[in-house]
């Protein structure tokens, strides 16, 4: 783990911008931002985006693809983290 890229992707900064191209609107549902962590840039901001766009399915998403880590933030308060983010975290 000597080396990795860490992507956001959410509401903060830009708003609705993320068009969810199954249904033709802002996606997300209630999701403000996720947090994804592997070991390619390129890669994260990808899965950064792919999983927003998912919403309430992210979290199974992310947990079917290995190389990836997570954290998700929704308008209720509610939080998750994907069971490979802990080696990420500093005690």
């Amino acid at each position: 783990m000597d080396r990795f890229g860490v992507a956001t992707s959410g509401r903060s900064e830009r708003g609705d911008h993320i068009v969810d191209a199954r249904i033709g609107s802002e996606a997300g549902g209630r999701m403000l931002s996720i947090t994804v962590i592997g070991s390619s840039l390129t890669d994260v901001d990808i899965a950064a985006t792919t999983a927003f766009a998912q919403g309430d399915q992210a979290q199974p998403w992310i947990e079917r693809h290995p190389g990836l880590a997570a954290f998700a933030i929704y308008d209720d308060g509610r939080m998750w983290s994907s069971q490979r983010l802990a080696p990420y975290i500093l005690a």
